[in-house]
């Protein structure tokens, strides 16, 4: 009766290394230990995955839509209608909307918009970035017309000197006979009047030039907004994440209680062997 208790504390003299001996803990003793208290296992991955469940219910699935948006410019890439960088930290501070550069490009902007709903998401997202086109083309549209309002003038003021030019010339033509003094006058005013015309014509062409190119870049939508048909996998991670730490902590708990009982046995038996 006696000599079994004795075995047992040999046997926990040998586990705890009480002999100074370096003894390692077999792989078989750990996968018995897990055998034999794997109820607490089962329990605490059981708790995980309820806990994992719950949460699952709890939070709503989340939807994400994407766009892609080129920025337009005013001329020959010179001169955005916006900076991106400005855009993006704009929509962002009003906005939930994610908006990154895209990668080797200065004018293309990734929009994300996530909501409960996939049409939610879709409809956000498309507000947001018609919003950015409209925006766009509004300052478009000014600097066309104040383009346009300068050639206007400019065809105006060309129209006039072409009157006062065949005035001239007509004055130069009738009055040949008249004195030098005059006509001197005349020849000069009209070479003046040909010099502004030139010059009124060069920048004629100049506006018309810039007025092209205005109209030729607009801001434009690429990809999207897309209509998410799967939610995203982030509640799902949640609910696998804490169904595998319930796990975990059942084999937490399983050494600890080994360890306990172990050390419970050892000293009865130091009570018995004394």
């Amino acid at each position: 009766m006696i000599q079994e208790p004795l075995n047992q504390l040999q046997r926990l003299e040998n586990w705890y290394n009480v002999s100074g001996k370096d003894d390692d803990i077999s792989l078989i003793d750990i996968w018995l230990v897990i055998v034999r208290r794997k109820t607490i296992i089962l329990c605490m991955t059981l708790i995980g995955m309820i806990a994992g469940g719950v949460v699952l219910f709890l939070i709503p699935p989340i939807y994400k839509s994407d766009a892609l948006v080129e920025i337009g410019f005013f001329s020959d890439r010179k001169q955005l209608f916006e900076n991106p960088i400005t855009l993006a930290r704009r929509i962002e501070k009003l906005t939930k909307i994610s908006v990154t550069s895209e990668k080797g490009s200065e004018s293309l902007l990734a929009f994300k918009a996530t909501d409960n709903s996939p049409a939610a998401a879709s409809e956000k997202l498309s507000q947001i970035v018609q919003e950015v086109v409209l925006l766009h083309k509004k300052k478009n549209d000014e600097n066309t017309n104040i383009l346009m309002e300068r050639l206007r003038l400019v065809k105006d003021q060309i129209r006039d000197l072409n009157i006062i030019k065949t005035q001239l010339e007509n004055q130069s033509a009738n009055n040949k006979e008249v004195n030098s003094n005059i006509m001197a006058l005349l020849l000069a005013e009209r070479s003046q009047t040909f010099t502004q015309l030139v010059q009124l014509q060069r920048v004629e062409t100049e506006l018309l030039f810039d007025l092209a190119r205005f109209n030729s870049n607009p801001t434009q939508i690429i990809i999207g907004p897309t209509r998410p048909e799967k939610p995203s996998k982030l509640p799902f991670l949640y609910a696998a994440f804490s169904t595998i730490l319930g796990g975990m902590v059942g084999v937490v708990i399983i050494f600890f209680v080994e360890v306990v009982s172990r050390a419970r046995k050892y000293l009865n038996m130091q009570q018995i062997k004394g």
